[in-house]
């Protein structure tokens, strides 16, 4: 599975991503992670991804290429962004991930950025919440849901 594309129909969704520059993304579906901007993708906003499935397997993303354009006119917007469908090459995939180091992980970047994940005052809530979940879909599923909920 190694070097190949990433078939996203046999990922569980919604899935925790984390990039080269330490920040943690959420997917609760494939356009989530399929789509992204011209100049993500220019910039290596792919490179090195790790995404974590609702099941904990662990997907390590190498690189990423422009499949084709997302939307009317080509996929621009009024600020001449681009959308763009993206396919993701494997650089490894299958190692599950433990339960604890997720926790650990999320917790990590949590703290590392308080100002943003503490923005609804709910900081202890979510920490709470994450040491105490039992799951990687309970874990995910509630931070996505809150993420989307806020910030789209």
């Amino acid at each position: 599975m190694e070097n190949s594309v990433l078939d996203l129909s046999i990922v569980r969704f919604p899935v925790i991503t984390f990039s080269n520059n330490r920040q943690m993304y959420f997917g609760r579906k494939r356009d989530d992670i399929e789509i992204c901007s011209k100049i993500a993708l220019k910039n290596g906003f792919y490179e090195g991804m790790r995404i974590i499935d609702a099941d904990g397997i662990e997907y390590k993303i190498k690189d990423a290429a422009k499949v084709r354009t997302v939307g009317p006119l080509w996929g621009y917007n009024i600020f001449l962004n681009q959308k763009l469908r993206v396919k993701l090459y494997l650089g490894k995939a299958g190692d599950v991930v433990s339960l604890d180091s997720l926790k650990m992980q999320i917790l990590k970047i949590m703290k590392s950025d308080m100002d943003f994940w503490d923005s609804d005052g709910m900081i202890e809530k979510k920490i709470n919440f994450i040491n105490n979940a039992s799951s990687y879909f309970e874990i995910i599923k509630s931070l996505s849901d809150g993420f989307y909920l806020k910030y789209q």
